[in-house]
């Protein structure tokens, strides 16, 4: 699974559509009364519904139970009323949410023309809601510095010039000038080989590894990897912020669903090129 890539653009699209559900927000406990009040009914009763909604507004305005008039109104076919616990802001209709929003808990506010319905609310409480708990993520800030052999043959050479730069580097030298000078990755390179800081569930999966028993100022081993040769230096960890916890977390999502498919495909694949005979041990 750690092979599988996620880009970083693919997190910014999900965190684009869904990113509201990682952060804070406010919720309302609320009893209603829906009165039904659109150009589909007939005349008769959409008059009949708005002048049961005037009978409400008087009882709430007489300084009645809202819930006893909840139940009453009830009991009128068409009419749907009661507790509905609670609710996000985000599902609140924006019309109601305005309404609500300007008075106090144990209040109530109506009728409020939304869509096609006149709209009674009681807010019974209000919280704002804290951000998911999410778990902490380790960064690291990495450099390395890379060297590209033709064919396998010039791979030893290769590995033998980086054993030397790596000896250069533990006895004194300076890891970031000798990037600039002999590093054959353009991304980096000029920057004296800083990667800059990698959350773990995006390193590149051959330096998890090393990593994991390296400290901070460490140089790993040379190591090969194709028709590359690399060595990093861990330059320091910490905790990663909120921020990139999230991102972790999306990145986790997006690398499993691509891994289900991947492996559907798969196993289609391997339907498709084989012949499977099933055979009963019940039967002849």
């Amino acid at each position: 699974a750690r092979r599988v890539e996620v880009r970083e653009e693919e997190i910014d699209r999900y965190l684009k559509v869904n990113n509201s559900e990682f952060e804070a927000g406010e919720q309302y406990n609320l009893t209603i009364i829906v009165v039904p009040d659109n150009n589909q009914l007939t005349f008769a009763a959409r008059r009949h519904f708005r002048q049961i909604a005037e009978e409400i507004a008087f009882e709430m305005n007489s300084g009645n139970d809202f819930r006893s008039v909840a139940l009453a109104a009830s009991q009128v076919d068409g009419i749907e009323s009661g507790d509905v616990g609670w609710i996000d802001v985000n599902d609140i209709a924006p019309e109601v949410l305005q309404e609500i929003s300007e008075i106090r808990t144990g209040q109530h506010v109506g009728p409020i023309k939304s869509d096609d319905s006149l709209i009674f609310a009681l807010v019974n409480d209000y919280q704002a809601t804290g951000r998911v708990d999410l778990p902490e993520v380790k960064e690291f800030h990495l450099a390395r510095l890379v060297l590209f052999a033709s064919n396998e043959a010039g791979a030893e050479v290769i590995e033998e010039k980086m054993e030397n730069l790596r000896s250069n580097i533990i006895d004194g030298a300076d890891f970031s000038s000798l990037a600039k000078l002999n590093s054959h990755d353009n991304e980096t390179r000029l920057e004296g080989g800083d990667m800059g800081w990698v959350a773990e569930d995006n390193l590149p999966f051959e330096y998890f590894e090393p990593l994991s028993t390296m400290q901070p100022g460490d140089i790993s081993e040379v190591r090969t990897l194709g028709n590359s040769v690399y060595i990093l230096q861990l330059r320091d960890v910490r905790t990663g912020t909120y921020e990139s916890s999230k991102r972790s977390v999306v990145r986790e999502r997006l690398r499993n669903l691509k891994l289900h498919n991947e492996s559907v495909k798969w196993v289609d694949q391997l339907r498709a090129a084989a012949l499977i005979k099933y055979r009963s041990n019940y039967g002849s």
